[in-house]
């Protein structure tokens, strides 16, 4: 909770822009001595604020947060658009939900995790997203 608490304290201090991009170890360092004498910030703690919000808000600002989830939000929304237009119990349809149940566990993990700023999980996603869209243009384009 402390790096949480730091990240707040750093989102005040910089709302529009936050420190930088990937610039949360500076912010670390200067807001952490605040709570450094309740808790020792580790090596971990210097790469994020183990919260995916609280992380992109402080390096990019509430501009930057608010970009992040409108592309995240687009992106769930229009899977879940896209399986509407499957029939029930199609594989297509499945495939549309399962990719949008991955989404929101990726969303609700983010408040314990920065885990849709690491390459692996955002190729994976993309991918998803991506297979999802094209199986309906394709199903759309065939039918």
């Amino acid at each position: 909770f402390y790096l949480w608490r730091t990240a707040v304290d750093i989102i005040h201090d910089n709302p529009v822009a936050g420190v930088g991009f990937k610039q949360w170890n500076k912010g670390l360092a200067e807001y952490g001595k605040k709570y450094s004498e309740y808790w020792k910030f580790t090596g971990a703690a210097s790469h994020h604020a183990h919260n995916l919000y609280l992380s992109v808000a402080a390096e990019t600002g509430i501009v930057g947060l608010s970009l992040f989830m409108s592309f995240w939000f687009y992106a769930v929304y229009a899977v879940f658009k896209i399986a509407d237009r499957f029939p029930q119990g199609s594989f297509d349809r499945a495939l549309a939900l399962g990719v949008f149940s991955g989404l929101i566990n990726l969303l609700l993990g983010g408040m314990f995790e920065v885990n849709l700023l690491k390459p692996q999980t955002l190729l994976f996603a993309a991918f998803l997203v991506s297979l999802s869209i094209f199986t309906a243009g394709a199903k759309q384009d065939a039918g």
